[in-house]
């Protein structure tokens, strides 16, 4: 029982002891062509609720304990049908993840009808290699500059067992084997007994769960009611935890509440009012960061940080923003190709200036993965007193408006473009924190890498 905590708790408890090496001594600036062996006899099963990275090619052992391939994860599950919500696809790799007996079993693909991947390129490469068995459909993106941003896979097993992930990564090789990711797993409760249902809390209606049906309902298709008619008639072990996510459209009303960054002032308001209480610090750490207006109070120290404030006035909590520096990117283990997803424009950082006093430096030592770029997106509320984390969002949206959502009309409507989604981590046990803290600020001379840079 809980053999795959106490593998987390021996990652955690090497990365500390290795803290003080250099990213020179953790990481192999080579990748290795090959990967390791994936799900060798008596792997660690994967653990619901849990909090996971993606396993780097190359990347000394030790820093890969507890963390996965996809195909790792897809040799275990051994899906029968899957449903996969993504940016980016490589179809033909996807394919090749999946076990070879559920390779041309039931798949559907969605997709944005703008940028990122095409559904017309996913259709044109299954017709051309035969693969009958793949459904692509479209998310409509009503909003200039929009994006299907969100990144979610639903199997379903041979036993009738719902799996999910919540990912931050594409469906690329590149990003689920070369660039620092996380995922959150949770799946249906198996081997219950009756007299076990209660102490395990093993029910139907479970937040998250509700909150992945209300995500998916949004998505006007053909096939999504089997989806969610399988959720709502399946059991899943409880947790406080619970699905953000954003949809494109003007909300109104209680619709506010249930999207971008007004949902998750909704639910710390309701569920952890007690960690508003005092001074605290929020970090903001993601791949990209959009247009926030000439000055902190325009967005991210008002709206935003009330938000993440679960309401409470945000004056005196301290925002932090962890970004790749230029140094950090060209050191990196790719170089400057490494930066080629950290898309941040030097024309919209110059419009921003302020933000640059609370920008900090990405370092993960005690992953050994400063020097693999972050595609990750994290954010989290620590206690200035006890130096505990509260709360994180680990989620696939970056730090922008689009992404969260803006308030218009004083504050009567809430806009939105994008698709997004991510999940609150309100359990203690689940929090993982990709990057070291305390943080490394910037210094004097240091900025923001700039997708400018990769033409220089």
């Amino acid at each position: 029982k809980n053999r795959n905590k106490s593998c987390e708790m021996r990652a955690a408890k090497r990365g500390i002891d290795e803290s003080q090496l250099s990213s020179d001594d953790v990481i192999e600036v080579k990748r290795s062509k090959t990967r390791e062996v994936a799900i060798e006899v008596g792997s660690e099963p994967l653990e619901t609720h849990r909090l996971y990275f993606t396993k780097i090619t190359g990347l000394p052992s030790r820093f890969n304990e507890c963390a996965y391939n996809l195909d790792e994860i897809l040799n275990q599950i051994k899906p029968v049908s899957s449903i996969h919500f993504n940016f980016m696809v490589d179809t033909q790799w996807l394919i090749s993840q999946y076990p070879t007996s559920s390779r041309n079993l039931p798949m559907t693909i969605v997709i944005g009808e703008k940028l990122g991947t095409s559904a017309r390129e996913i259709k044109e490469e299954a017709e051309k290699e035969g693969w009958t068995n793949i459904v692509v459909d479209t998310a409509s993106l009503p909003i200039p500059f929009g994006v299907h941003h969100s990144k979610l896979s639903i199997f379903e097993d041979d036993n009738m067992h719902i799996h999910v992930i919540v990912s931050t990564a594409n469906l690329l090789p590149y990003d689920w084997e070369g660039k620092t990711q996380m995922f959150y797993y949770m799946r249906t409760a198996v081997g219950i007994q009756p007299s076990e249902r209660e102490e395990r809390k093993v029910e139907k209606e479970v937040p998250i769960v509700m909150d992945l049906i209300e995500y998916l309902t949004r998505y006007k298709m053909d096939g999504m009611e089997y989806w969610t008619d399988r959720f709502r008639n399946s059991l899943f072990d409880f947790t406080v935890n619970r699905i953000v996510f954003s949809v494109p459209g003007y909300h109104k009303g209680e619709e506010m509440n249930l999207v971008g960054h007004k949902s998750v002032r909704d639910i710390l308001k309701k569920a952890r009012a007690n960690d508003q209480n005092g001074r605290k610090t929020l970090i903001c750490q993601s791949s990209s960061i959009g247009s926030l207006g000439a000055r902190p109070s325009v967005w991210l120290g008002d709206e935003f940080t009330l938000s993440m404030r679960g309401g409470r006035d945000p004056t005196g909590t301290q925002c932090w923003m962890i970004y790749p520096t230029k140094e950090d990117v060209e050191n990196g283990v790719d170089g400057k190709a490494g930066g080629g997803s950290l898309p941040y424009s030097k024309a919209t950082a110059e419009k921003q200036e302020w933000l640059l006093k609370n920008m900090c430096k990405w370092r993960a030592e005690n992953w050994g993965r400063s020097r693999i770029m972050p595609h990750v997106k994290s954010y989290l509320q620590v206690d200035q007193t006890t130096r505990r984390f509260d709360w994180q969002i680990v989620t696939s949206a970056n730090l922008s408006k689009a992404a969260w959502g803006q308030l218009q009309k004083n504050g009567m409507q809430l806009m939105i473009r994008s698709f997004e989604i991510g999940v609150l981590i309100m359990d203690p046990n689940c929090i993982r924190v990709p990057f070291d803290y305390p943080l490394a600020r910037y210094k004097e001379g240091d900025r923001p890498w700039y997708i400018d840079d990769m033409d220089e």
